[in-house]
């Protein structure tokens, strides 16, 4: 009886931390394009994995997080709600033999209203290149990548 107890109280641990693993619905008008690419794609021993986490802010500048989008090499589209600030953090994982290598860049971004956006992640022999630009009336213009510490509490 007690390895039974024993053997589902581990089983609802195992569920209630998988439940923190949230894919973000993607349903809103696509308005953000993710260019992903590495010097790396995949060979014998080495996979790369790209994912994008979406974190909307309160007021009081803490994430309320919405769950995250896997990604490819390439281009991506994703949905961003208009008008809610949003902490958008991009990842780029190479798994390799015997080593594993993790690199993450992210950027508070407020989607306009008849504004898309372009984010360009490159990572390569360890380095990340990450920039991001608004699209507007088809004036491309670079936006500066803004920290989340860089919120201030309303």
């Amino acid at each position: 009886m007690k390895t039974k107890l024993l053997g589902y109280l581990m089983l609802i641990g195992l569920l209630a931390g998988c439940s923190s693993i949230v894919h973000y619905p993607n349903t809103a008008p696509k308005n953000v394009t993710i260019n992903m690419s590495t010097d790396k794609t995949s060979g014998l021993f080495t996979s790369v994995e790209f994912s994008a986490g979406i974190n909307n802010l309160k007021k009081d500048c803490t994430t309320d997080y919405k769950g995250f989008v896997d990604l490819k090499a390439g281009t991506n589209k994703i949905g961003l709600k208009t008008g809610v600030p949003t902490f958008l953090v991009l990842e780029i994982k190479q798994d390799g033999f015997n080593n594993v290598r993790t690199s993450q860049q992210g950027t508070l971004i407020k989607p306009k209203k008849g504004s898309k956006y372009e984010v360009v992640m490159k990572y390569f022999d360890s380095m990340v290149d990450f920039r991001i630009y608004e699209i507007r009336k088809s004036k491309r213009k670079k936006l500066k990548i803004t920290p989340i510490t860089a919120c201030k509490p309303v």
